[in-house]
């Protein structure tokens, strides 16, 4: 049987579906949040197929299919939409004998332009989906019974399931539209706290369900020692070393499987990167830019394992720049940042030189600006022409940053936060960059943006969030559910515990301006 495609208000958005059951999108005003989904491949016995609709009915608030997945599997899907957007996916045995099922695939591709959030945890899981310019509104897809293993960017994926004989399983999956994230976070209700990640030390907050068993490694313990807290509470753990932990809740609803990480701070990072780098030799290669940020940095917070080492190498690199001159933000940043290190005044003479001839917005600019702002205010010299220079290329940026976001946006939020010090109002330029920024930090969010930004452009933008923290947090409003650096601060943590050890240098440069 078949029907005419079906337009369905689900305020404020609609949903799409086509003639033979699938979502064809899933829009609000002119973001398409989905562009595609239904019941995918099934695997049994190591075989993949597609299964085949049988049969397809709808009306004014639903829709229901029959498909035939082949081997006695029989897939009932229903949509529903007098109460928000309801999927409802049965999996039905229709033998008489166990069948076991090797994995499910829920199709959902998200829209382009839009940045998902997934989360997939067993008995917990959800897809939250925002444009990617930050805005709103955001529409977040949770798992209200059943079990997702992995989502990923085909969609949602069951794992195996044995189905006894004439037996179903049954996914359903809660579709929501809020009008931003701190509304999302308002009424987000779970196991799998944000962040699930947090520096070495500090501790990851757990709501536990009091009729639920809580399983966590002899290994981690509570912040006051013990294990759990009392039924209901929150619970606090924490690790004392860089890991990741396997932690689970069982309960009536089923199995939540997901891990907590405690990443090593930053500065234990770059203590131990520059004690890699070559020992310092005159006649040899003095280092990069971002070797030299790490160096200065290591030397300001005492963490160099080698102080004189460090300084010597630092020298070279420093020397090497005032012979060619800078020719990156970067290059300036690095400068300024010595000159108030070693209170060199031709470190300070040179960064400025350069940054009154800089015709293009280079990431670290906004950091030379400022740098060499505060230093002249310190001698006691003038800072206009470099306000104003810095001012007439801020003047140039376009009013909404290319999307998705990339460097060249986050440089140009760094240079507009160097200038906002100065304004009492955020311009339209800062606003939207800094929106668009909002996803690639979670907002609140609980899973890292996929797709995610590159290593260095995430490090980046959470060196220009803190950099820009109080002009930020005037900035944003209710479009983040957590300060500027909180968020930063986690999106940190993040970062580190996916490459500490494989991160660039530059990378790290970044990471270590943020803590400027």
């Amino acid at each position: 049987m078949s029907a005419p495609r079906m337009i369905f208000d689900v305020p404020p958005g609609r949903l799409r579906i086509d003639q033979t059951g699938r979502i064809v999108a899933a829009t609000a005003g002119d973001h398409r949040y989905l562009s595609g989904g239904g019941v995918g491949e099934v695997i049994i016995g190591g075989r993949a197929r597609q299964p085949e609709l049988t049969r397809i009915a709808g009306d004014a608030d639903e829709v229901d299919l029959e498909l035939d997945a082949g081997d006695g599997l029989e897939i009932s899907v229903r949509h529903t939409v007098a109460a928000g957007w309801g999927w409802r996916i049965r999996l039905a045995n229709a033998t008489q004998q166990e069948l076991a099922v090797d994995q499910v695939r829920l199709d959902l591709a998200v829209g382009e332009q839009m940045i998902g959030h997934p989360i997939a945890a067993g008995a917990e899981a959800e897809l939250v989906i925002r444009p990617g310019d930050g805005g709103g509104p955001i529409l977040a897809g949770r798992l209200t019974t059943g079990a997702i293993a992995e989502i990923t960017d085909a969609g949602l994926l069951t794992g195996p399931l044995r189905l006894p004989a004439g037996a179903g399983f049954v996914i359903t999956w809660q579709w929501t539209w809020y009008a931003d994230a701190a509304r999302l976070l308002e009424r987000r209700r779970g196991v799998v706290p944000w962040p699930t990640v947090r520096t070495v030390g500090e501790p990851i907050d757990l709501r536990s369900d009091p009729d639920a068993a809580l399983i966590v490694p002899d290994d981690l313990i509570g912040v006051d020692g013990t294990l759990p807290g009392p039924a209901g509470q929150i619970t606090e753990l924490v690790a004392d070393r860089a890991a990741r932990f396997p932690i689970e809740e069982r309960s009536a609803r089923g199995t939540v499987r997901f891990s907590l990480g405690w990443a090593p701070a930053a500065e234990w990072v770059i203590a131990e990167r520059i004690q890699h780098f070559p020992a310092p030799a005159p006649a040899g290669p003095a280092g990069t830019t971002a070797d030299g940020i790490l160096l200065h940095r290591a030397l300001s917070a005492g963490t160099a394992a080698d102080p004189d080492d460090a300084a010597e190498l630092l020298e070279l690199i420093v020397g090497a720049l005032l012979d060619d001159g800078p020719a990156t933000g970067l290059d300036a940043t690095l400068l300024c940042i010595e000159h108030h290190r070693t209170g060199s005044r031709d470190l300070l003479e040179v960064a400025v030189d350069w940054l009154l001839r800089c015709d293009r917005i280079d990431p670290g600019l906004g950091f030379a600006v400022t740098q060499a702002c505060l230093a002249r205010v310190i001698r006691g010299q003038a800072i206009a022409p470099i306000i104003q220079h810095a001012g007439t290329l801020a003047a140039a940026v376009p009013g909404r940053p290319d999307l998705p976001l990339d460097g060249r946006g986050i440089a140009e939020l760094e240079l507009l936060a160097a200038i906002h010090r100065t304004l009492e109002q955020p311009s339209p330029a800062f606003r939207a960059r800094l929106r668009a920024a909002g996803p690639y930090l979670g907002s609140g969010e609980v899973a890292p943006a996929r797709p995610a930004l590159a290593a260095t452009d995430q490090a980046a933008l959470i060196a220009v969030v803190r950099f820009a923290e109080e002009q930020a947090a005037a900035a944003v409003g209710r479009d983040w559910a957590a300060p500027p650096s909180v968020l930063a601060e986690a999106a940190a943590g993040i970062l580190l515990d996916e490459v500490a050890e494989t991160a660039s240098t530059e990378t790290l440069a970044w990471l270590a301006l943020a803590q400027l």
